[in-house]
């Protein structure tokens, strides 16, 4: 008789590796994503001035998509959002993209808030090399209020980025049926905190940029000097040595940067 011998399969073997390494290698990553939401979870819980109802993360296993609901910036003083939609790759957390269509609201001052209806707003956000931080801005059917002189503007599409590190850049464009809106800017702080820098901008139609400066209580028909130079289609605003001015006019201070 002859006698048969087994042999035991080792699991180096061509059949067996393969599998192996495959098994491993989802278990790692696996173990990554979760931790990572984790990780995700409890750095915004750390914010103390973020608040929140309800926070879910998905997505796996090439993205963390995060959906806040209720969501509350104290620091602006802002309406809760009442749903974000966060979306990152699940290994680049230097590129996230934001997303919402609710209402925001912004305090200005103590009496004076402005707010924001988009149909959707998205804002995509990424640091490059040089480290500054580029946020690229989209958006649709969106309406500006404020509460105190029960100003409105509406645009159909805003389009641009800002960048930021030590210094401020705006590059943004807003239409409006054939009318448009342009907005250049490069900002910073002076060595008292105070913006310095100029704003411009340009427009095909006097009455939106009206309405647009009235939302933050500037009224242009009250200063005849800067009613005349919007009829050419450019207006600049300035901020310099603590006072804003509104082409050659001192309309306040300057906002402060902490």
């Amino acid at each position: 008789m002859k006698k048969t011998i087994k042999k035991s399969r080792s699991i180096f073997s061509p059949i067996i590796f393969p599998f192996l390494v495959i098994f491993v290698a989802i278990f790692l990553w696996t173990s990554y994503w979760f931790i990572g939401s984790y990780y995700i979870k409890n750095r915004i819980n750390s914010y103390e001035d973020l608040s929140y109802k309800n926070i879910s993360i998905t997505g796996y296993p090439f993205y963390f998509k995060i959906t806040a609901k209720e969501l509350s910036l104290n620091t602006l003083n802002s309406e809760t959002l009442s749903e974000l939609n966060l979306k990152t790759l699940a290994w680049r957390f230097d590129q996230i993209q934001a997303q919402t269509d609710s209402e925001i609201r912004i305090n200005l001052t103590d009496k004076i808030f402005l707010k924001i209806s988009p149909e959707i707003i998205v804002v995509n956000y990424q640091k490059n090399k040089d480290h500054i931080n580029d946020l690229k801005i989209s958006g649709e059917k969106i309406s500006f209020s404020d509460n105190l002189n029960r100003s409105s503007l509406s645009i159909d599409k805003i389009l641009g980025n800002i960048e930021y590190s030590e210094k401020i850049k705006i590059a943004l464009v807003a239409y409006k049926g054939r009318s448009s809106l342009e907005i250049i800017g490069n900002l910073s702080k002076d060595n008292k905190d105070y913006l310095k820098g100029k704003i411009e901008f340009s427009f095909s139609d006097p009455e939106d940029i009206k309405r647009f400066f009235q939302l933050f209580g500037v009224i242009i028909e009250e200063n005849p000097i800067t009613n005349l130079l919007i009829y050419r289609g450019k207006i600049d605003l300035i901020f310099e040595d603590g006072i804003t001015l509104l082409g050659p006019l001192p309309i306040g201070k300057a906002p402060k940067i902490n």
